[in-house]
């Protein structure tokens, strides 16, 4: 060690030398005169005040995942207490009728960790798994609509069938009105599903808009989905063959939540007893 600083300073003697004397001369001029210390104390403020931005841009960017995650909690919360989470439930008591409405889905936020190459069997993985209460066939949302059920389960993750997936089948119908059928992707554009089993009597127009029925006890009634581009008659059939153009982009698709129905043992019980 004693050699190395012995090495150094016959190399870089002169140098450190120097540096020292105009780091004496510098710290001597800002103290005992005015002027130079006026300047140095203003250009110090200057970078000062820079670097301080910086750091608070910085912290603000690794918090941002942190408020992030906040708010999607936060839109968890307040999408349970929407009236399409909730259920009318009246009662009988002391000869009058009392009506309330009960919460009967809760959401839960996730994010998409990976997703499947694009075919007809779009599937992705969410961060979520049974930890964290999501079960098989939960249905998975968007503020833009429906985009898959989950099919298996891990401790920490989920994998989630794709609304874009050819065995993906869903019950929906048309706003306001009652003619309700079978929402599914054909596998030609994602950009739109086809909604089926429509009876030809039923009034039907352009840009009439496609919502979720609740009758497959997955999802909650009224989540729109698109609006009606195309109307034809399916070929040998009575019923018309709607394109649906999807409000949600499947490529745009990043954050998630799973539908929990807290109905689900009681439905899946009496499920259970007609099989």
């Amino acid at each position: 060690m004693d050699g190395l600083l012995q090495w150094l300073l016959s190399r870089g003697g002169s140098f450190i030398v120097l540096v020292l004397l105009e780091g004496i001369a510098f710290y001597l001029i800002i103290n005992f005169n005015s002027p130079q210390q006026a300047i140095a104390l203003e250009t110090w403020s200057l970078y000062a005040n820079r670097v301080n931005k910086r750091y608070d841009a910085t912290v603000s960017y690794l918090r941002l995942k942190e408020q992030i995650s906040r708010l999607e909690q936060e839109n968890a919360r307040l999408m349970g207490q929407l009236p399409l989470a909730g259920y009318s439930d009246s009662l009988m008591i002391e000869n009058r009728q009392d009506s309330l409405r009960r919460q009967r889905f809760v959401f839960l936020s996730a994010n998409i960790i990976n997703k499947s190459p694009q075919g007809l069997r779009n599937t992705f993985v969410i961060d979520r798994g049974y930890i964290h209460g999501v079960e098989k066939n939960q249905g998975v949302i968007t503020d833009q609509g429906v985009v898959g059920v989950v099919i298996d389960v891990t401790a920490q993750n989920a994998r989630v069938m794709s609304a874009w997936h050819q065995d993906f089948l869903l019950s929906a119908g048309l706003r306001s009105k009652d003619p309700f059928g079978s929402l599914v992707w054909e596998g030609f554009d994602s950009r739109y599903m086809q909604l089926t089993a429509i009876p030809e009597f039923a009034s039907v127009e352009i840009g009439d808009t496609v919502e979720t029925t609740g009758f497959s006890n997955v999802f909650p009634s009224g989540i729109a989905i698109g609006t009606v581009d195309n109307i034809s008659i399916r070929p040998g059939d009575n019923n018309y063959d709607l394109r649906v153009r999807l409000f949600q982009n499947l490529y745009s698709v990043r954050h998630v939540y799973v539908v929990r129905d807290l109905k689900k043992e009681d439905l899946d019980r009496l499920q259970q007893s007609t099989d």
